[in-house]
């Protein structure tokens, strides 16, 4: 017995020696810790177990040092900022085995902006602002006394209040953020010169000018476009340059920076004055309109209230202005006004030869005018009065001529638009409208018309805008030549001496000898040479754009001729049909005229 009890305490010895050594079991541990991860919120929980050698251990667990408290594995730490270390401590019997995992707590905003250093010019900043969350780009909300601001390409340029301003920005990652604020405070800038603006006739010019914010003087700096004036005192002596100047007095206080701008136009020119007025003609019909066109010695228009009208009743030069002269329409182009010829101003001196004069007047206060000779015959109501050059034109679709050139009368108290509507009903065609006859008449469509063979030339296809069709075919056989036909600027208007009228038909009172062309455009009267008509400038897309005029007065005088006599009309025909064209030059139009007197003995 006793051999045995040696024999078993040798084994047992030996397993001791052996379990103790480097073939002991290891430690197992199980855990959904990241070593090393970076986590938003100080709340950490996660699960922990060890086994050993396939038995389930105990463990210890702790943060930083302090033991925490667990179930079932399961444990909620409650991180510092920065790095924080738990460690996990198995035991099993009298053997241990430590583990230790790195968690890093961190909600690193930062606030990048130059609000600081950003100058605030009259009462506007403009600053640059972003923000960061642990490093990586995050939201950021500015806001400026409360309201919410903009930003574009990360920059704001906010507009603040006299006196206590908030610049607030918040950066914001998720559920968390973090704010910073800006207390800017706007002072009161007061500026005291005898600087003003407008037109200048003298070159040199003298001012004064001091500045203070809140009670304070401040050093001020005035540049005259773009070049530093050099101060006597607070006196300022300027030479101005021709055409438009921009003078800038600028205070300064701290980074507020307030500029005050003067806009003056050295004038040392006349304006310049044109009118469709003729010189000499004597007027049948009660209302006369005429245009004018008048510009400043930089060649801008003059505002309508710039120009005035004068006449000297009795040829001796004593002129007297005229007030009952209306003005119809007003553009960036021209004026358009009406002579009312039966007012009390003018009716007391009918069939008598008076001078009528245009008087443009600049800013400056610099004049020019022109005086045509007139005579008022009066008519009664209903009378005829002359006649007028008349066409109805297609060129730019194409169709050349819908009416030639021909003689219309024309009757006092009658206006354009009726005239033109009973042509219409004449040649069997109807017409669309808006306006009515008597007031804003305005010419939408004509229904009814040979558009045979319209196409608009390639040429002026290429040129025009919100294109849709280059041809036209009919609808139910009938074609209605419209507003919007063949583009977005599609429609009918008029000229009258060559001038395209800014208002329509039914301001419009004939008068003798006036040459009416009513013309169908694609582009807003650009392919006519009369865009101007629209308000947006004298557009045209024309190259020589030659005067009408004369050649339709001819053609009108032959082919009625032709109609009442007889007579040969191929040489009419062969000009109309060169002339019918969009874009003719002058070169052709003045070798239609020649052959038309040649073959015609004019």
């Amino acid at each position: 017995m006793k051999f045995k009890y040696l024999i078993l305490s040798f084994v047992i010895a030996a397993a001791a020696v052996c379990f103790t050594g480097c073939n002991k079991p290891p430690f197992a541990f199980a855990c959904d810790i990241a070593d090393g991860a970076t986590v938003i919120t100080p709340e950490y929980s996660f699960e922990i177990s060890a086994t050993y050698g396939g038995e389930r251990c105990d463990v210890r667990v702790a943060l930083n040092g302090i033991i925490l408290e667990g179930e079932n594995g399961k444990y909620t730490a409650f991180l510092n900022k920065g790095e924080n270390e738990i460690t996990a401590t198995a035991t099993y019997s009298e053997f241990t085995e430590t583990r230790v995992y790195k968690v890093v707590y961190r909600t690193d905003f930062e606030i990048l902006t130059d609000i600081d250093d950003a100058t605030i010019v009259n009462e506007s900043i403009t600053f640059a602002a972003s923000a960061t969350f642990n490093g990586s780009p995050c939201a950021l909300i500015a806001e400026v006394n409360g309201l919410t601001a903009s930003a574009a390409n990360g920059n704001y340029t906010v507009k603040l209040n006299k006196g206590e301003n908030i610049i607030s920005l918040t950066a914001r990652y998720e559920d968390l953020t973090e704010r910073t604020e800006r207390r800017i405070v706007i002072g009161e800038f007061d500026l005291q010169t005898n600087l003003t603006e407008g037109d200048k006739t003298e070159a040199e010019l003298y001012f004064r000018a001091a500045a203070s914010c809140d009670g304070e003087l401040l050093p001020i700096t005035v540049t005259l476009n773009g070049r530093e004036i050099t101060p006597d005192g607070n006196r300022y002596k300027l030479t101005l340059d021709k055409g438009e100047n921009k003078i800038v007095i600028s205070a300064r206080k701290g980074n507020m920076l307030k500029t005050y701008e003067y806009t003056l136009r050295y004038l040392d020119d006349p304006p310049t004055l044109e009118t469709s007025l003729k010189d000499g003609k004597t007027y049948r019909g009660g209302k006369l309109g005429f245009d004018v066109t008048a510009k400043d010695g930089l060649g801008e228009k003059l505002p309508y209230n710039n120009i005035s009208f004068e006449a000297d009743w009795n040829g001796g030069g004593n002129f007297s202005p005229l007030t009952t002269i209306k003005r119809v329409w007003d553009d960036s182009t021209l004026t358009s006004f009406e002579i009312n010829f039966k007012s009390t101003e003018f009716l007391p001196h009918a069939n008598s030869l008076f001078d009528f004069k245009v008087i443009a007047c600049d800013g400056a206060g610099r004049e020019s005018f022109e005086v045509y000779e007139m005579t008022y015959i009066p008519a009664e109501n209903g009378e005829q009065t002359g006649e007028v050059i008349f066409a109805l034109e297609g060129f730019s679709i194409g169709c050349g001529y819908f009416i030639k050139p021909c003689r219309i009368p024309v009757y006092e108290g009658v206006n354009f638009a009726l005239t033109l509507t009973e042509i219409i009903e004449e040649n069997g065609w109807t017409y669309s409208h808006t306006g009515t006859i008597e007031s804003g008449f305005y010419l939408s469509g004509i229904k009814g018309l040979d558009l045979s063979g319209n196409r608009i030339p390639d040429e002026l296809w290429e040129l025009v805008p919100g294109r849709v069709y280059q041809s036209m075919a009919p609808e139910n056989g009938s074609y209605d030549l419209a507003e919007f036909c063949y583009a977005q600027g599609g429609g009918w208007m008029y000229s009258v001496n060559t001038v395209y009228k800014n208002y329509g038909f039914s301001d419009y009172y004939p008068q003798d000898g006036d040459v009416v062309r009513v013309q169908f455009t694609v582009a807003l009267g650009n392919d006519l040479g009369g865009g101007g008509a629209m308000g947006g400038g004298n557009v045209s897309w024309l190259g020589d754009d030659p005067d009408y005029g004369e050649i339709m007065e001819l053609l009108a005088d032959i082919s009625q001729t032709i109609e009442e006599d007889g007579g040969d009309s191929t040489v009419y025909n062969e000009v109309i049909n060169d002339i019918a064209k969009w874009n003719i030059s002058q070169k052709t139009m003045d070798e239609q005229i020649e052959k038309l007197k040649s073959a015609y003995g004019i």
